[in-house]
């Protein structure tokens, strides 16, 4: 059964404005976001070597972590210090309204590499922030007519958002260790920032798909 999305109560939340030390890091630059703590399953060093390999070619992204606590937390606070790029990484912490940073983001990113936190992709969704999400349990999401048969190979365009390959289940610090997976989530990522007709094209088709999660459907389903 899943569980539900208030989507009224998401959108409303996400109007109010960022404070004005974070705000300012906002400020001119395509801001990617990624809302969870830093547990193993969420795959934090995974978007860490993805941005490494969009900020080569792309210069304004910036990267959000919002979230605390988790066994990889320093890893992969370590692992951001060690980016050429360090300085367009901000780990904003628990934030008690983490939809108006997402609101305020390009492209909202999600590379769970087990099951577990699909919750934060529908949330995100509700923010009218496009989203990007590793082939993970989501599929089911991202697609409105799901094929349980489904493996994506490559980067794919789906009905609700950009799916890209999954990674495996290793943790892995070290920035050359990145492979053809990774690239294709930088990729994603960069089409969600530099198009102009697919995000929000994506995110309207996204906004409409959230109906399935209301709490009336759901309720009906339990």
């Amino acid at each position: 059964v899943d569980l539900p999305v208030d989507a009224e109560r998401i959108s409303a939340l996400s109007k109010e404005p960022l404070s004005e030390e974070h705000a300012n890091f906002f400020k001119d630059k395509n801001v990617i976001t990624v809302c969870a703590p830093f547990y193993k399953y969420k795959g934090h060093w995974n978007i860490l070597k993805a941005y490494e390999i969009l900020r080569n070619t792309y210069k304004k992204a910036a990267l959000v972590f919002i979230g605390d606590g988790g066994e990889i937390a320093e890893n992969v606070k370590h692992m951001a210090s060690e980016s050429k790029y360090k300085d367009s990484i901000l780990f904003a912490g628990h934030q008690e309204n983490p939809y108006k940073y997402i609101a305020n983001s390009k492209v909202y990113v999600h590379a769970d590499i087990t099951d577990g936190g699909q919750q934060y992709l529908l949330e995100a969704m509700a923010t009218s922030t496009p989203v990007v999400a590793t082939d993970c349990m989501t599929s089911e999401i991202l697609f409105d007519k799901y094929d349980p048969e489904f493996k994506c190979k490559e980067m794919t365009f789906a009905d609700n958002g950009i799916i890209t390959p999954a990674f495996d289940t290793r943790g892995n610090y070290s920035y050359p260790a990145s492979y053809s997976e990774h690239i294709d989530l930088a990729n994603a990522m960069k089409e969600m920032i530099v198009s102009e007709k697919i995000p929000p094209l994506l995110k309207q088709k996204a906004l409409k798909s959230l109906s399935r999660y209301e709490s009336e459907k759901v309720l009906k389903a339990y």
